[in-house]
């Protein structure tokens, strides 16, 4: 049964079933939806050899009921269009609704059962909505990730589905966002003709990712039932271990802020092998995380300089292959990490000059190992779990902290554990507006930490985010390179003596208004003209008066009159037949003016 492109139709409490075909060089879905004026509600659809339903276009589905056979096919597979679909019940199905190919589908409230997948997102498109979803007794209870994405596209928790990925690309100039709170579960793919080998989450776009103290982002294994629940379905008969997915790999720009990253890292006797954090990126800071239980090695950094802080990393593990940080190459800045329960905490390779300072590095078989970097390498200024320092054969035997290589600098050490701790959050008060400058001043209580030292301040415009301040030392911040008729929201982030950082912490958004007068009208009289406007809302506060300036040519108005704090003026002694252009500006109590009005014309007749 099919709806073409032309045709309009409305379904309501029918019954579809037994059709569908596979048997012919084409396949046919049962019920094919091309139609942007088509609805169908109440209805079941059943029984079909194909896909129940197949969607190329932006009908609505609402309310209905979609069994398949349990073959490798879909309920409804959807290829391109903006189709709605709520209160729908998918069952017994290989995947219960496909997304591929253009489409940007919405997704509300839809329930689904007895599936292999729920959702299978294909190549997911910005632009699509799923949020209000449940799922019970699927194969994998969750939104499958397959393919490349196109467009910006955001993670979340809108679901009672986790996003499960299976081998996402970032495309180049896209940006994934996770929401703080973010559960996100590896997993292999296999539908159709359609198998992820390998489970990772890579690209050169850009991934933001910054959690909170109190809502972390978790990349972890499908068999993790600590995060999330039983995903997988099997009662906790399999439970997570290192090397359960592969790895995130950042080529691009990327943003990671507590999260806990964990069970990843493969490694084969036979090869390849996969760390679980691969950096090949400047463009990269992690910080304020987890990253442990890899059976590889916890973060490998290839000729790059990135910055990790603040996290702890740790694989629980002594094989000889496993190593905290690898670093092969670049200038990273590895600092007041903590790096413990590994055979190596890190190794250093070839022509790499990190930077390598406030970190813990203890209870690791090796410490530090930089036999095979070509330059001495600096490591002062750690703690290596006793106040004796790290041990070296030679040049610090009584050392009883982690074991360092040759060509290590590591005098001084710290004596005592270093600060990993972030501070508490400032606590926001009301940001003041001043439209006549323009400026927003955001103003705060630091916290009580001892070793609270300042506040970063980011500001995000509803495009981008940028750091107005990383080092703001009072309570109060102005900022003047704000623009009218814009909404800011500002993220303040405490950061101690040590460089922790708070979980951060954002005021009500605030905008600013211009005040210039609005509405200008002119009406035309005998040698006169008449001008009223209106008063801005954002102008009354300090509002001293308005000025009118007009003239004989739209950019030379050359007469100005101060006609006070009024909203309507009389121009006289003007020359009957002459187009006249007339604009008016608001000024503050303190003399600062706006910007001037739109400018109108008229022309005063006897």
């Amino acid at each position: 049964m099919t709806f073409t492109s032309s045709s309009t139709a409305t379904l309501d409490y029918a019954v579809i079933r037994y059709g569908g075909a596979t048997n012919h060089a084409t396949d046919y879905p049962m019920l094919k939806l091309d139609s942007d004026s088509t609805t169908m509600s109440n209805s079941t659809v059943s029984d079909s050899e194909y896909h129940a339903i197949g969607i190329m276009a932006s009908p609505t589905l609402s309310n209905n009921t979609v069994t398949t056979a349990g073959s490798s096919d879909s309920g409804a597979y959807i290829t391109s269009g903006s189709p709605i679909l709520t209160n729908n019940t998918f069952s017994n199905s290989s995947c219960g609704v496909y997304i591929t190919g253009t489409a940007t589908p919405t997704l509300t409230t839809n329930t689904f059962t007895d599936n292999a997948y729920p959702i299978y997102l294909f190549n997911p498109n910005s632009g699509t909505s799923l949020s209000g979803n449940t799922g019970s007794a699927n194969n994998v209870n969750g939104i499958m990730l397959v393919g490349s994405t196109n467009g910006d596209f955001e993670l979340n928790m809108d679901n009672d589905l986790l996003y499960i990925l299976a081998s996402l690309d970032i495309s180049a100039g896209d940006t994934l966002t996770i929401v703080p709170g973010t559960v996100l579960k590896f997993d292999y793919a296999s539908l159709g003709s359609y198998t992820a080998s390998l489970q990772y989450l890579r690209g050169d776009g850009t991934l933001i990712a910054r959690g909170t103290v109190t809502e972390p982002i978790v990349f972890t294994s499908i068999s993790d039932d600590s995060y999330g629940g039983d995903t997988n379905g099997d009662m906790a008969a399999s439970s997570p271990s290192p090397g359960s997915w592969d790895y995130i790999s950042l080529t691009g720009t990327a943003s990671i802020s507590h999260a806990i990253i964990q069970y990843g890292g493969s490694y084969h006797s036979w090869g390849p092998d996969y760390a679980m954090v691969q950096i090949g990126s400047d463009n990269v800071t992690i910080t304020n995380s987890t990253i442990s239980d890899s059976e590889y090695r916890g973060v490998q950094i290839n000729a790059t300089s990135p910055t990790i802080t603040n996290t702890l990393i740790n694989s629980h593990d002594s094989h000889w292959f496993t190593k905290a940080i690898y670093i092969d190459g670049g200038s990273p800045t590895i600092t007041n990490n903590v790096i413990t329960d590994n055979k190596y905490g890190v190794m250093i390779m070839n022509d790499a000059l990190p930077t390598i300072s406030g970190n813990t590095i203890d209870s690791n078989v090796n410490g530090l190992n930089a036999v095979s970097a070509i330059s001495l390498i600096t490591a002062e200024n750690n703690w290596w779990g006793d106040a004796s320092g790290p041990y070296h054969a030679t040049s610090n035997p009584t050392g009883t902290g982690d074991t360092v290589s040759n060509n290590v600098d590591y005098s001084p050490w710290f004596t005592l554990n270093s600060d990993i701790t972030p501070p508490a959050d400032v606590t926001p008060r009301l940001t003041i507006r001043n439209v006549w400058t323009p400026a927003l001043t955001v103003r705060w209580f630091n916290p009580t930490d001892a070793d609270f030292n300042h506040v970063q301040i980011d500001r995000f415009d509803g495009t981008n985010t940028t750091t107005v301040s990383n080092n703001a030392t009072g309570t109060t911040y102005i900022d003047t390179t704000v623009n009218y008729n814009i909404r800011y929201s500002y993220t303040l982030y405490a950061v101690d003596t040590s460089g922790n950082v708070s979980s951060g912490i954002s005021p009500t958004a605030v905008g600013l208004r211009n005040p210039a007068p609005a509405n200008l009208l002119l009406v035309s009289g005998d040698s006169a003209i008449t001008a009223t406007w209106s008063r801005s809302s954002s102008s009354s506060a300090m509002l001293g008066g308005y000025i009118v300036q007009y003239g004989t040519a739209p950019d030379a108005l050359t007469n100005t009159v101060d006609v006070g704090n009024v909203t309507t003026t009389t121009l006289t002694g003007l020359a009957n037949g002459t187009t006249y252009y007339v604009a008016v500006r608001a000024y503050s109590t303190s003399a600062v003016q706006s910007s001037l009005s739109t400018v109108q014309s008229a022309t005063p007749q006897p």
